[in-house]
Protein backbone atom coordinates (compact mmCIF):
# COMPACT_ATOMS: atom_id res chain seq x y z
CA UNK A 1 0.00 0.00 0.00
CA UNK A 2 1.85 3.11 -1.47
CA UNK A 3 -0.09 5.67 1.06
CA UNK A 4 0.48 3.16 3.90
CA UNK A 5 3.94 4.09 3.46
CA UNK A 6 4.21 7.32 3.32
CA UNK A 7 1.07 8.59 5.64
CA UNK A 8 2.12 8.74 9.32
CA UNK A 9 0.06 6.43 11.83
CA UNK A 10 -1.12 8.65 14.40
CA UNK A 11 0.26 11.97 14.74
CA UNK A 12 3.68 11.27 14.62
CA UNK A 13 5.85 10.73 11.66
CA UNK A 14 8.55 7.61 12.73
CA UNK A 15 11.24 6.75 10.26
CA UNK A 16 12.51 3.40 10.81
CA UNK A 17 16.11 4.09 9.78
CA UNK A 18 17.43 4.06 6.16
CA UNK A 19 15.27 1.22 5.94
CA UNK A 20 12.02 3.20 6.48
CA UNK A 21 13.32 5.87 3.99
CA UNK A 22 14.17 3.96 1.15
CA UNK A 23 10.74 2.78 0.99
CA UNK A 24 9.26 6.06 1.53
CA UNK A 25 11.65 7.39 -1.88
CA UNK A 26 10.36 4.63 -3.40
CA UNK A 27 6.94 4.76 -2.98
CA UNK A 28 6.89 8.38 -3.64
CA UNK A 29 8.69 7.89 -7.08
CA UNK A 30 5.77 5.47 -7.90
CA UNK A 31 2.74 8.03 -7.06
CA UNK A 32 5.12 10.85 -9.37
CA UNK A 33 5.42 8.32 -12.02
CA UNK A 34 1.38 7.23 -11.38
CA UNK A 35 0.46 10.87 -11.64
CA UNK A 36 2.90 11.70 -15.08
CA UNK A 37 1.09 8.69 -16.87
CA UNK A 38 -2.49 10.26 -15.50
CA UNK A 39 -1.52 13.80 -16.47
CA UNK A 40 -0.04 12.68 -19.76
CA UNK A 41 -3.38 10.42 -20.54
CA UNK A 42 -5.73 13.48 -19.77
CA UNK A 43 -3.64 15.49 -22.31
CA UNK A 44 -3.04 12.62 -24.72
CA UNK A 45 -5.96 10.60 -24.43
CA UNK A 46 -7.03 6.93 -24.30
CA UNK A 47 -5.91 6.23 -27.55
CA UNK A 48 -2.21 7.23 -26.64
CA UNK A 49 -2.34 4.44 -23.79
CA UNK A 50 -4.01 1.73 -25.64
CA UNK A 51 -1.75 2.13 -28.94
CA UNK A 52 1.16 2.71 -26.68
CA UNK A 53 0.57 -0.75 -24.57
CA UNK A 54 -0.67 -2.50 -27.50
CA UNK A 55 2.49 -2.15 -29.38
CA UNK A 56 4.24 -3.27 -26.04
CA UNK A 57 2.39 -6.65 -26.37
CA UNK A 58 3.20 -6.40 -29.98
CA UNK A 59 6.74 -6.74 -29.25
CA UNK A 60 6.60 -9.73 -26.96
CA UNK A 61 4.01 -12.05 -29.44
CA UNK A 62 7.02 -10.71 -32.38
CA UNK A 63 9.76 -11.89 -29.83
CA UNK A 64 7.82 -15.47 -29.22
CA UNK A 65 7.33 -16.08 -32.50
CA UNK A 66 11.15 -15.48 -33.80
CA UNK A 67 11.93 -17.55 -30.77
CA UNK A 68 9.85 -20.61 -31.88
CA UNK A 69 10.63 -20.26 -35.54
CA UNK A 70 14.06 -20.17 -34.48
CA UNK A 71 14.38 -23.17 -32.24
CA UNK A 72 15.51 -26.65 -34.05
CA UNK A 73 13.89 -29.53 -32.18
CA UNK A 74 16.94 -31.61 -34.06
CA UNK A 75 19.22 -29.61 -31.93
CA UNK A 76 17.60 -30.03 -28.85
CA UNK A 77 17.61 -33.76 -29.59
CA UNK A 78 21.29 -33.44 -29.92
CA UNK A 79 21.82 -31.52 -27.03
CA UNK A 80 20.12 -33.55 -24.15
CA UNK A 81 21.85 -36.61 -25.70
CA UNK A 82 24.83 -35.31 -24.80
CA UNK A 83 23.81 -34.01 -21.56
CA UNK A 84 23.19 -34.71 -17.99
CA UNK A 85 20.15 -34.91 -18.78
CA UNK A 86 17.93 -37.75 -18.31
CA UNK A 87 18.02 -38.26 -21.79
CA UNK A 88 21.46 -38.66 -21.16
CA UNK A 89 20.67 -41.94 -19.14
CA UNK A 90 18.47 -43.08 -22.40
CA UNK A 91 21.45 -42.48 -24.64
CA UNK A 92 23.59 -44.55 -22.59
CA UNK A 93 21.35 -47.09 -22.59
CA UNK A 94 20.91 -47.25 -26.49
CA UNK A 95 24.88 -47.35 -26.40
CA UNK A 96 25.52 -49.52 -23.85
CA UNK A 97 22.45 -52.34 -24.13
CA UNK A 98 22.12 -51.79 -27.67
CA UNK A 99 18.20 -51.24 -27.81
CA UNK A 100 15.99 -52.51 -30.71
CA UNK A 101 15.65 -50.54 -33.47
CA UNK A 102 12.14 -50.00 -32.63
CA UNK A 103 12.76 -47.66 -29.73
CA UNK A 104 15.05 -45.65 -32.00
CA UNK A 105 12.30 -45.66 -34.66
CA UNK A 106 9.52 -44.64 -31.86
CA UNK A 107 12.24 -41.30 -31.03
CA UNK A 108 12.42 -40.68 -35.27
CA UNK A 109 8.58 -40.61 -35.19
CA UNK A 110 8.44 -38.41 -32.43
CA UNK A 111 11.08 -35.85 -33.20
CA UNK A 112 9.49 -35.60 -36.67
CA UNK A 113 6.18 -34.99 -35.11
CA UNK A 114 7.25 -32.35 -33.21
CA UNK A 115 8.98 -30.84 -36.29
CA UNK A 116 5.58 -31.07 -38.24
CA UNK A 117 3.82 -29.45 -35.10
CA UNK A 118 6.26 -26.71 -34.89
CA UNK A 119 5.61 -25.95 -38.45
CA UNK A 120 1.91 -25.41 -37.91
CA UNK A 121 2.51 -23.41 -34.39
CA UNK A 122 4.99 -20.91 -36.03
CA UNK A 123 1.68 -20.67 -38.70
CA UNK A 124 -0.59 -19.89 -36.40
CA UNK A 125 1.17 -17.97 -34.29
CA UNK A 126 2.62 -15.66 -37.45
CA UNK A 127 -0.88 -14.99 -38.08
CA UNK A 128 -1.96 -14.08 -34.97
CA UNK A 129 1.31 -11.97 -34.80
CA UNK A 130 -0.33 -9.91 -37.89
CA UNK A 131 -3.67 -9.14 -36.35
CA UNK A 132 -2.08 -6.20 -33.96
CA UNK A 133 -0.88 -3.85 -36.77
CA UNK A 134 -4.08 -4.16 -38.35
CA UNK A 135 -6.17 -3.82 -34.94
CA UNK A 136 -4.27 -0.92 -34.19
CA UNK A 137 -4.40 1.01 -37.29
CA UNK A 138 -8.02 0.54 -38.33
CA UNK A 139 -9.78 -0.03 -34.65
CA UNK A 140 -7.19 1.83 -31.83
CA UNK A 141 -6.58 4.47 -33.78
CA UNK A 142 -9.75 5.31 -34.70
CA UNK A 143 -11.45 5.00 -31.46
CA UNK A 144 -13.50 8.06 -30.62
CA UNK A 145 -11.29 10.76 -28.83
CA UNK A 146 -11.23 10.47 -25.01
CA UNK A 147 -9.52 13.51 -23.60
CA UNK A 148 -9.35 16.39 -21.49
CA UNK A 149 -10.21 18.30 -24.43
CA UNK A 150 -13.31 16.66 -25.22
CA UNK A 151 -16.96 17.84 -24.04
CA UNK A 152 -18.97 15.62 -21.58
CA UNK A 153 -21.54 15.06 -24.51
CA UNK A 154 -18.93 13.81 -27.08
CA UNK A 155 -17.70 10.98 -24.92
CA UNK A 156 -17.59 7.62 -26.73
CA UNK A 157 -20.75 5.18 -25.64
CA UNK A 158 -20.61 2.69 -22.75
CA UNK A 159 -20.67 0.29 -25.11
CA UNK A 160 -17.74 1.31 -26.90
CA UNK A 161 -15.72 1.82 -23.85
CA UNK A 162 -16.39 -1.33 -22.47
CA UNK A 163 -15.34 -2.83 -26.44
CA UNK A 164 -12.52 -1.04 -26.16
CA UNK A 165 -11.46 -2.84 -22.74
CA UNK A 166 -12.39 -6.11 -23.91
CA UNK A 167 -10.12 -5.53 -27.31
CA UNK A 168 -6.82 -4.81 -25.03
CA UNK A 169 -7.52 -7.88 -22.51
CA UNK A 170 -7.65 -9.78 -25.60
CA UNK A 171 -4.14 -8.32 -27.26
CA UNK A 172 -2.62 -8.55 -23.63
CA UNK A 173 -3.87 -12.25 -22.79
CA UNK A 174 -2.36 -13.20 -26.60
CA UNK A 175 1.04 -12.69 -25.69
CA UNK A 176 0.50 -15.17 -22.28
CA UNK A 177 -1.25 -17.69 -24.30
CA UNK A 178 1.45 -17.46 -26.77
CA UNK A 179 4.58 -18.05 -24.37
CA UNK A 180 2.45 -21.05 -22.69
CA UNK A 181 1.63 -22.04 -25.91
CA UNK A 182 5.76 -22.14 -26.93
CA UNK A 183 6.66 -23.72 -23.33
CA UNK A 184 4.67 -26.87 -24.18
CA UNK A 185 5.86 -27.37 -27.63
CA UNK A 186 9.35 -27.06 -26.00
CA UNK A 187 8.91 -29.32 -24.01
CA UNK A 188 7.61 -31.59 -26.79
CA UNK A 189 4.11 -31.83 -25.33
CA UNK A 190 2.09 -32.96 -28.85
CA UNK A 191 -1.38 -33.16 -26.78
CA UNK A 192 -0.63 -29.82 -24.68
CA UNK A 193 0.45 -27.78 -27.71
CA UNK A 194 -2.32 -29.34 -30.16
CA UNK A 195 -5.13 -27.96 -27.19
CA UNK A 196 -3.48 -25.08 -27.19
CA UNK A 197 -3.09 -23.95 -30.58
CA UNK A 198 -7.01 -24.97 -30.53
CA UNK A 199 -7.80 -22.85 -27.89
CA UNK A 200 -6.03 -19.90 -29.06
CA UNK A 201 -7.56 -20.07 -32.99
CA UNK A 202 -10.82 -19.98 -31.24
CA UNK A 203 -10.21 -17.09 -29.41
CA UNK A 204 -8.87 -15.18 -31.82
CA UNK A 205 -11.21 -15.93 -34.39
CA UNK A 206 -14.08 -14.98 -31.94
CA UNK A 207 -11.94 -12.10 -31.22
CA UNK A 208 -11.59 -10.63 -35.00
CA UNK A 209 -15.11 -11.17 -35.69
CA UNK A 210 -16.29 -9.01 -33.06
CA UNK A 211 -14.38 -6.13 -33.75
CA UNK A 212 -15.19 -7.12 -37.07
CA UNK A 213 -17.35 -3.24 -37.99
CA UNK A 214 -15.85 -0.06 -36.78
CA UNK A 215 -16.86 2.00 -34.01
CA UNK A 216 -20.15 2.88 -35.56
CA UNK A 217 -21.02 -0.55 -36.53
CA UNK A 218 -20.56 -0.55 -40.14
CA UNK A 219 -18.34 -2.50 -42.07
CA UNK A 220 -15.31 -1.25 -43.63
CA UNK A 221 -11.53 -2.01 -45.32
CA UNK A 222 -10.76 -4.22 -42.02
CA UNK A 223 -14.20 -6.02 -42.04
CA UNK A 224 -13.39 -7.44 -45.06
CA UNK A 225 -9.39 -8.20 -44.54
CA UNK A 226 -10.46 -10.25 -41.31
CA UNK A 227 -12.82 -12.28 -43.23
CA UNK A 228 -10.08 -12.96 -45.56
CA UNK A 229 -8.03 -13.72 -42.10
CA UNK A 230 -10.43 -16.01 -41.01
CA UNK A 231 -10.14 -17.99 -43.99
CA UNK A 232 -6.12 -18.40 -44.03
CA UNK A 233 -6.40 -19.41 -40.36
CA UNK A 234 -8.85 -22.05 -41.40
CA UNK A 235 -6.21 -23.71 -43.65
CA UNK A 236 -3.83 -24.29 -41.70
Amino acid sequence: NLLGLILPEGNDVELEGERRKAEILSATGKIWEICDGLMALAEKGVVWLVVRRAREWEELVKDAVGEVEGWDPDDDEEDEWSGSSSIKAESDKINNARVSNDSLQEKDIKLENINKLKTKTVKILKLIRLLYPAVRKRRLLTFPPLDKHIDADAFPAETQIGKLDQMMETLHAFSEDIDETAAALYDGDEVEVEKRLKALREKAESFIKGIANNWKGEADEFTVWSGKWVDRVAEV
